[in-house]
């Protein structure tokens, strides 16, 4: 008896250190996990804190455009189908532009018999037509710029479809002149004499190296009393298309101004008696588009939009 009390001691003082180990591994085991428990916790608890704009921003910054997408982008967008490229989702944080008919529209319905007559002879007189409070969506012309094909100069619609972009349809949604001789952009500095006879025409003093919106305004607001003289005339005419390319026609830009690289055209009055709008509506809308499908394959988080968004939301 006394050896078996003995040998049952010896087995239990044996098994207790390997029995307490396994209680200590366990407990280990089991704090482990409840860490790692609560450190997921946390994880997803700060992600929930984060608002929507932090989480497209962090999900635009991790994307890299692929190999593909820089290689469609070299070919100038000959393919514009956003869908081949992965972008047909995306859309930036912000936007930039500053179209509004309105204001051309306050303006313009101001105008006297006489300042009507003139708005015909530059070849805008369908403009006399527009309604005030027409509201243009963003996201929509960025899709329709994003989705244009500028080599045919279509736009290609949700249903596949596509709608042409042609003079006629300029003509028959604005009501502005579309032929004529070609409005040529001068990208290069513009000669100082035509600056001078801005200045001399405006009234504006030699520091200001073209007029602004306000000295436009001026011009197209103001009462002529005992009628305009010739040149009065010219430079209604030269502020009318300025204010147009500002506000309706121009190229993308933040905030509202006549282009530069169309101030040496227009400061000739004679060449506004025959110009081709339609064809500069085009154009521009065509340069617009490729510009936009060209810095979406960045991803950025704001884009510019020009153009005419009014004659693009209609026609398509």
């Amino acid at each position: 008896m006394e050896g078996k009390k003995r040998d049952s001691s010896i087995r239990s003082k044996q098994a207790s250190p390997g029995g307490v180990q396994n209680r200590a591994v366990t407990r280990s085991i089991t704090r482990g996990k409840a860490q790692a428990s609560e450190r997921e916790s946390l994880k997803e608890a700060n992600e929930e804190k984060k608002s929507a704009r932090a989480r497209l921003l962090d999900r635009l910054k991790s994307k890299k455009p692929t190999e593909h997408q820089q290689n469609s982008a070299s070919k100038s967008c000959l393919d514009t189908d956003c869908e081949k490229d992965g972008l047909a989702d995306f859309c930036p944080l912000k936007f930039h532009g500053c179209f509004s008919s309105d204001v051309v529209q306050d303006i313009i319905s101001s105008f006297d018999a006489k300042k009507l007559e003139i708005l015909g002879k530059v070849g805008l007189s369908g403009l006399q037509h527009l309604k005030r409070g027409l509201h243009n969506s963003r996201h929509l012309v960025f899709w329709l710029l994003k989705r244009l094909d500028v080599q045919r100069m279509q736009a290609k619609l949700a249903d596949g479809s596509r709608v042409d972009m042609t003079l006629n349809s300029v003509e028959r949604i604005l009501g502005i002149r579309c032929t004529g001789r070609n409005i040529n952009c001068n990208s290069t500095k513009v000669v100082e004499y035509v600056k001078q006879r801005l200045r001399e025409r405006f009234g504006t003093c030699e520091s200001k190296e073209f007029p602004d919106l306000a000295d436009l305004r001026n011009v197209l607001c103001r009462h002529y009393v005992s009628g305009m003289s010739e040149y009065e005339e010219e430079t209604f005419m030269i502020a009318l298309a300025g204010l147009c390319c500002a506000y309706m026609f121009g190229p993308p830009s933040r905030t509202a101004a006549v282009p530069r690289d169309i101030w040496e055209f227009i400061g000739n009055p004679k060449n506004l008696l025959q110009c081709n709008w339609g064809g500069y509506v085009l154009s521009v809308l065509q340069a617009c588009a490729r510009t936009v499908q060209m810095n979406i394959r960045s991803n950025p988080t704001s884009i510019k939009l020009g153009g005419c968004w009014l004659y693009l939301e209609v026609c398509s």
